[in-house]
């Protein structure tokens, strides 16, 4: 239990460090000079000592995320090539942070990738 705990807050920090040092101003909403629809659907990543990560982006601009720790819902905002998932309950905290990379690849960070399924 305590190792979960542990692992939990280090993929927290995690994500807080690549959300800090994204240089540009959160949107609430999604980009209008880019097309992100390939988005939607099913992700799934291999955290490898982490676990595993699939999340589902929805048209409406909702999420559900099943990973080795639990699970999480909520909506999610495409802006400057990064997708911020916003748990239900957790408002002004971006939950997940992918950046998006040329090619359609979502990079979990750490060399670990999303796949469409």
């Amino acid at each position: 239990m305590k190792q979960n705990i542990i692992i939990s807050l280090l993929v927290v920090m995690v994500c807080c460090f690549v959300a800090c040092n994204n240089n540009s101003n959160v949107q609430a909403s999604q980009s209008s000079s880019e097309d992100y629809s390939w988005v939607v659907g099913k992700w799934t990543c291999d955290m490898g000592a982490y676990g595993y990560s699939t999340v589902k982006f929805n048209s409406d601009g909702t999420y559900t995320e099943n990973s080795s720790y639990g699970s999480s819902r909520g909506t999610y905002d495409i802006s400057d090539n990064v997708i911020r998932c916003h748990e239900s309950g957790m408002e002004g905290v971006a939950s997940i942070v992918i950046q998006i990379e040329p090619g359609h690849r979502l990079n979990a960070g750490e060399g670990h990738y999303y796949h469409k399924r």
